[in-house]
């Protein structure tokens, strides 16, 4: 990738995350800030991508300082959202996952958030809609071809 194209895909990525935050995810977030904190809604969201996910890993995707995330869970295993288990294979690693009530709540908000995209997309007009159903399988089909690191 010559520097030119890397700093055109950083700024596109970045104005994407900035436009999509504030068009999308702080309405949404705001409607139910009563229930969460943006932290809270950062960890939920990552453990809600798999079954569970290890105390360290969870400190590796959120980018957050151990301390803190091990404050965000306990905060939610407190409030019932999170369970912590020991691992069968190492006893000194700890699992988190969701509790069902948190999976549903949070497949609701993340229903919430694919509803009002589509509702802005229908106001944009069947082409753009269109346009931005193919664009967005396309960048599915890129990202999914993403190593993960390890």
């Amino acid at each position: 990738m010559t520097e030119e194209l890397r700093r055109e895909t950083m700024d596109a990525l970045s104005r994407f995350y900035r436009l999509y935050s504030e068009k999308i995810m702080r309405p949404m977030a705001q409607a139910h800030r009563e229930e969460f904190t943006k932290m809270e809604f950062l960890v939920m969201s990552i453990i809600s991508e798999s079954d569970s996910i290890s105390t360290s890993e969870l400190v590796l995707r959120a980018q957050m300082p151990k301390q803190q995330v091990s404050q965000v869970v306990n905060e939610l295993e407190k409030n019932g959202m999170v369970i912590r288990t020991r691992s069968n294979l190492d006893r000194r690693v700890v699992n988190l996952s969701l509790t069902e009530h948190a999976r549903e709540m949070f497949k609701t908000y993340a229903d919430a958030a694919c509803e009002q995209t589509v509702a802005s997309l229908v106001k944009c007009g069947a082409e753009i809609e269109a346009e931005f159903a193919k664009c967005l399988t396309r960048l599915n089909d890129i990202i999914a071809m993403f190593e993960t690191k390890k």
